[in-house]
């Protein structure tokens, strides 16, 4: 499944912007990302931890509380991203 941590592209993705930008990437970054690749809910109280990926481009945000992985990602390892 693409936008987890077991798919290298993914992990190399968040490398790259993570060396980009220098921003280092904590553990609940991580269970947002997973999260957000399957479509769930984010909790509330994550709103800053989600603006944060949202300003880095490593998610898109589709509706309330759900997120999707943005268009970056999938233009990083060359798919189309399935809506």
């Amino acid at each position: 499944m693409h936008g987890t941590v077991e798919d290298p592209a993914f992990v190399r993705f968040v490398e790259k912007v993570s060396k980009d930008t220098t921003i280092i990437f904590h553990t609940h970054d991580w269970m947002l990302l997973a999260m957000a690749a399957r479509g769930d809910r984010f909790p509330k109280g994550a709103e800053s931890r989600a603006a944060r990926l949202l300003d880095l481009g490593l998610i898109e945000k589709v509706k309330g509380r759900r997120y999707m992985l943005s268009r970056k990602f999938y233009e990083f390892v060359g798919e189309k991203r399935i809506e």
